[in-house]
């Protein structure tokens, strides 16, 4: 069958705020934390999960803990990723003549 993948991004005030949004399978709630866990933690991970880690974690090493990727999901109705950065950063803005 035909499925929707849906990808799209908006300014909102100083963030820039990109959205993938599937209409697959879905993933349970339990299923939703364990991958958001092992996004967000510094162990060792055991097979799975690399690329969102990676992601997640040059986002706040370069932009500080409020920005970020975040995880929401539903069993039969799919899968929203959110990744949310600055449009400018904090050195970017001390660069800036007075």
């Amino acid at each position: 069958g035909s499925h929707l993948l849906e990808i799209s991004f908006v300014r909102e005030g100083k963030r820039l705020r990109f959205v993938v949004k599937d209409d697959g399978v879905g993933m349970s709630p339990e299923q939703c934390r364990e991958v958001t866990a092992e996004m967000n933690s510094f162990d060792r991970i055991h097979g799975k999960g690399y690329a969102l880690r990676n992601i997640q974690e040059q986002i706040r090493l370069t932009y500080g803990p409020a920005y970020g990727i975040q995880i929401e999901s539903a069993v039969g109705e799919g899968t929203t990723v959110t990744l949310e950065v600055p449009l400018e950063t904090q050195q970017a803005e001390e660069r800036r003549p007075e």
